[in-house]
């Protein structure tokens, strides 16, 4: 079965959410045709996406839509967030935050280090890494902003993955709290 690409990503960022959901119901058909009788009863159609992806349309054209912001996140607020998290910000919490990330962030930091000393430039210490500070922010943001939930150990992941994609600091907050929510309900 032929899978459908996108060869103009405005055409799809136009969709409505609905109009996505049965998008992608089609591509999932088509890919559940395509697989050989023995391997459909082990696989789920669902799981398309995660072994083909869409090609034309990146995750960060496609998870705003998906995802939303039914909880009203604002460059605002989250310049607030990070204003209140500046000060008194529990120290203990930031250090599980960083201890947690120099963990995540080790072959990350080596590889950053590697290309920094390459460009001709000096290592840094992992805490000086800027991938570092802004996961840092944005969970010390989420911290202030539900500190309900607070941080748990492993969340740096799911940030980190969101902020690779989004490479903005807004963006990740918003998305990563929607899923946090959507979670935690």
């Amino acid at each position: 079965a032929e899978m459908t690409k996108f060869q103009d990503v405005s055409a799809f960022e136009k969709m409505s959410v609905s109009d996505i959901k049965k998008f992608f119901e089609s591509q999932n058909q088509a890919f559940a045709k395509s697989l050989p009788p023995d391997e459909k009863a082990r696989v789920s159609e669902k799981v398309y996406l995660l072994f083909e992806g869409i090609e034309g349309i990146d995750r960060k054209t496609i998870w705003p839509k998906l995802i939303g912001n039914k909880l009203r996140i604002t460059p605002e607020l989250y310049f607030s967030l990070q204003t209140m998290s500046l000060v008194n910000f529990p120290k203990s919490v930031e250090r599980v935050i960083v201890e947690d990330l120099k963990r995540n962030l080790r072959s990350v930091y080596e590889d950053y280090t590697k290309q920094e000393v390459s460009k001709g430039g000096k290592p840094c210490k992992i805490e000086e890494m800027p991938l570092l500070k802004n996961i840092k922010e944005i969970l010390m943001c989420f911290q202030v902003y539900r500190g309900d939930i607070g941080y748990v150990q492993g969340m740096s992941h799911l940030c980190m993955t969101l902020h690779k994609i989004f490479k903005n600091n807004i963006e990740t907050f918003k998305n990563f709290c929607k899923i946090i929510k959507t979670h935690n309900n």
